[in-house]
């Protein structure tokens, strides 16, 4: 409301149902309008002032391929985090799309599912490739290593965005890859296991083990896009699905 007496003062357009009272009169017709609006909307977006954000919510809504879309608020912006039937449905929606990317990916994903290759191709600019090998004990400083030289040989820098696509080892030493490489660039992480999709993959965790402690190098460092697909739930085992479901 605010926001449209502002325009409304700005402009020299005669508006003779707003000549008098304009507050007043835009209540009374929204009260008014608010039960038609309601009826024929299929949607409901709820928007103050931030216009990247009500893009990005109704993008997702209209996209009719997107279970569910949530925009969390952080420090440092906003994480898109889509819950979808089919990833790459998801994918195409990423608010980075388009950039240079360079990704880390779990080398069983990317064994089971080919088709990773040409579907992150079409939405990115693909610099560079990682397969990392699958199990705790690969969430080292090693493995870290491996993964900046990778990205340095690649050429990637501060404007290119780290795709990580895996479970949560993935997530979390490639997150914290992308939090420290060139003192932090963009991500983007896909997780494939329903722990990852409904915890490691939000809220920005992420880190290494060490022969000491679990996960006692790490940083918060949000990721830009999270793409929770339910395709890859398909090829886990039962036993890494229920334990989760019973947890939740």
């Amino acid at each position: 409301m605010d926001r449209a007496i502002e325009r409304l003062q700005k402009t020299r357009e005669v508006r003779p149902l707003l000549r008098n009272n304009p507050r007043e009169q835009l209540e009374n017709l929204l009260n008014k309008r608010r039960p038609l609006y309601r009826e024929v909307a299929r949607y409901e977006v709820f928007s103050k002032d931030d216009i990247e954000r009500t893009v990005l919510e109704i993008e997702g809504l209209l996209s009719g391929e997107i279970y569910s879309r949530i925009l969390l608020n952080h420090a440092n912006g906003v994480t898109c985090i889509d819950v979808a039937d089919n990833y790459y449905k998801a994918l195409r929606s990423s608010p980075v799309k388009g950039k240079g990317a360079f990704v880390v990916i779990s080398r069983r994903v990317a064994r089971l599912y080919p088709s990773i290759a040409k579907h992150l191709q079409s939405v990115f600019s693909i610099k560079g490739v990682y397969q990392l090998p699958d199990g705790e004990r690969y969430k080292n400083l090693r493995s870290l290593s491996l993964i900046y030289n990778a990205m340095a040989n690649a050429g990637v820098d501060r404007s290119d965005v780290l795709i990580a696509v895996g479970g949560g080892v993935v997530g979390d030493t490639a997150g914290f890859a992308a939090s420290t490489y060139m003192r932090g660039i963009r991500w983007t992480v896909v997780p494939t296991t329903l722990l990852a999709q409904v915890d490691s993959s939000i809220g920005g965790k992420t880190g290494i083990n060490t022969s000491r402690a679990k996960n006692i190098i790490g940083a918060f460092w949000q990721p830009e896009h999270v793409v929770a697909g339910i395709d890859f739930l398909g090829t886990l085992h039962h036993g890494y699905t229920v334990p989760v479901l019973q947890r939740w």
